[in-house]
């Protein structure tokens, strides 16, 4: 199970260099610090619900805190990690939306799309530039 969550978006990763796409690099980046952080977590609770606990009592309240601050600590990455996938999914899905209208638009115009270059120096909620270069279908 460890592979099936850690090998694709690391494979993404050497596509995204490959192609030299930094969005991509970036997003299937964060997407492996996820899984690795997720897969640590569900061990640590796992182990913490099967009662895997030292021996001694006198450890005990101590390997409680210790394991406490690193559920926290598990749990806050995860968060903030899983924040900047947010932004970046909604930012490709825009992307996609508009270029995917820009291609209707264009096909009803009897236009094609030859080339098409979108500038973006926007957050998620900001609207961007772009420009689309077309020519007329000749029937």
């Amino acid at each position: 199970m460890i592979a099936a969550t850690l090998i694709p978006p690391a494979a993404v990763v050497g596509l995204g260099i490959a192609y030299g796409d930094p969005v991509l690099v970036v997003s299937a980046r964060i997407l492996v610090l996820v899984n690795i952080l997720s897969i640590n977590f569900a061990s640590l609770a796992v182990l913490s619900i099967r009662g895997y606990r030292p021996d001694h009592w006198f450890e005990e309240d101590l390997v409680r805190r210790t394991t406490l601050k690193r559920i926290a600590v598990l749990t806050l990455g995860v968060i903030v990690l899983s924040s900047f996938l947010v932004v970046t999914s909604v930012d490709l899905q825009r992307n996609a939306k508009f270029e995917s209208t820009v291609k209707t638009t264009a096909e009803e115009s009897g236009l094609t799309v030859l080339s098409m270059d979108v500038e973006s120096n926007e957050t998620v909620l900001s609207p961007s530039r772009s420009s689309c270069a077309t020519s007329r279908n000749e029937q």
